[in-house]
């Protein structure tokens, strides 16, 4: 039997992928434009059901928390 509570995610929504990136340059200036569209797309399989500008502040707070190197993209 296979419990999952949450629903597989969709095709990569465009709209919501964009919307991610910009926002995690604005918080991580210095973090380049094709790393954060890479991050984008990792992020929208967990956190499609979030908006995206939220999904952004949770992605940016834990790179910070977890990886010393990411506080300098500020």
């Amino acid at each position: 039997m296979n419990l999952s509570f949450l629903p597989k995610p969709p095709p990569p929504d465009p709209g919501w992928l964009r919307s991610f990136t910009l926002h995690l340059v604005e918080l991580a200036p210095k973090l380049d434009v094709v790393t954060a569209m890479t991050f984008a797309r990792h992020a929208f399989d967990a956190m499609f059901l979030l908006p995206p500008n939220e999904a952004a502040e949770i992605w940016d707070e834990t790179m910070t928390c977890r990886i010393v190197s990411w506080r300098s993209l500020h």
